[in-house]
């Protein structure tokens, strides 16, 4: 079960040479009473009518007195850094964000991270903004905005290699916005090449090269992989394998092509062709997390239970350095290992790792397999003693 793609939303401006700035933690704050939240959100209804009209100067007045009643009011906190941010309030408008984001703790949503993140970029504080779209994108891992951004500021503070692999990624998932990343990921590619030539790796430094060349002899045109993603889009995934299986002969390290493969050959029902596709698609990108959990899933739902469990265990040895949220798919699939396995009990655990994680994509799907293992455990403890009723 792969899950569905986050969607697009307004994507902001952002360029290149980077600042710094300290962290900032989160601290505890005390939430509002019922009562007050109640207060709140009867009183935010006439605020949310300035917000929708970009009218900032009427919105804030009546969101600060919102905030008064009840300072952790999250619809508020929201809507007065959106409003500084329109009147380009923006040390106010960061303050803010930094505010409701302690208040959300770990409810916080990619949208919240990449609301702080849009401020420092604008405020030229790179550093910063990189690490709130990194929040983000962990928490909306294919969201398309998110994932352009964090490229440019990626390249923003000369972090080639991640700028090339994260548009990349951009170009894999984002096909509308394809015309924005091409140019860019050239660039990324050009500066990336120089920069390892620099430092003396020279083959590292040829193979950007050649990846420069080939994004910005594409870049305003079409291509075959163009067409494939509208096949896919139109779900024609015949069409699309014949296609790939084209792009792949001539080109067989085009990682791209090997994960929609994958995916239009799982679509197929073609779960032996899907897996040795997504297998090679690991072996050119062996740190994509999100590859990693379809093919612990493929394996589990294929009955290839130790395979699932196996590369769940490398998966977290992989990825944990990176934070919780980006084991969510991975302690998902290693859930879907374990009930495979039949040990229901453990695989529970990992379930619960996964909806625990904060990343929408996976915990809602963790909490019905939770449900599901006590479906499971109870059948098997009925079976146990229809079997020792009939000895």
């Amino acid at each position: 079960m792969r899950q569905p793609r986050q969607t697009l939303i307004t994507m902001v401006v952002i360029l290149a040479l980077a600042g710094m700035a300290g962290p900032w933690q989160a601290q505890a704050v005390a939430q509002c009473s019922p009562g007050q939240k109640q207060e709140a959100d009867l009183a935010y209804a006439s605020a949310y009518e300035f917000l929708k009209a970009q009218q900032w100067e009427q919105a804030i007045p009546r969101l600060e007195s919102i905030l008064e009643v009840c300072p952790t009011h999250v619809n508020s906190l929201r809507g007065l850094g959106t409003a500084y941010k329109g009147l380009g309030r923006l040390e106010e408008a960061r303050d803010t964000f930094i505010e409701l984001i302690n208040v959300r703790s770990d409810e916080a949503e990619a949208l919240d991270y990449g609301n702080l993140g849009g401020v420092y970029a604008k405020l030229k504080d790179y550093q910063n903004a990189r690490s709130q779209y990194m929040h983000a994108q962990a928490l909306a891992p294919d969201d398309c905005s998110i994932l352009f951004n964090l490229g440019m500021l990626h390249m923003g503070v000369q972090d080639y290699r991640n700028a090339v692999e994260t548009l990349e990624h951009t170009l894999e998932e984002c096909l509308q916005v394809r015309e924005q990343v091409l140019p860019n990921l050239a660039k990324a590619c050009e500066k990336a090449a120089a920069k390892e030539k620099s430092i003396g790796n020279n083959d590292r430094a040829q193979l950007y090269r050649e990846k420069h060349q080939q994004y910005a002899g594409i870049a305003g045109g079409s291509t075959s992989y163009d067409l494939v993603r509208k096949h896919m889009r139109d779900k024609n995934f015949t069409e699309a394998v014949k296609l790939l299986e084209q792009i792949l002969a001539e080109d067989p390290s085009h990682s791209a092509a090997w994960l929609s493969l994958a995916r239009c050959q799982d679509q197929l029902g073609k779960d032996s062709e899907a897996i040795t596709a997504y297998e090679r698609r690991l072996e050119l990108r062996p740190d994509d997390e999100n590859t990693t959990a379809d093919l612990i899933i493929l394996y589990a739902e294929t009955g290839q239970c130790q395979k699932a469990i196996s590369l769940a265990q490398a998966g977290k040895e992989r990825f944990e350095p990176k934070g919780r949220e980006h084991l969510a798919g991975i302690y998902f699939g290693w859930g879907m290992g374990l009930s495979c396995a039949k040990e229901y009990e453990a695989a529970k655990e990992k379930f619960r790792l996964s909806a625990n994680s904060g990343v929408p994509k996976w915990s809602s799907p963790a909490q019905q397999q939770l449900q599901r293992q006590n479906e499971l455990i109870e059948f098997d403890r009925l079976k146990k003693e229809k079997e020792a009723q009939g000895r």
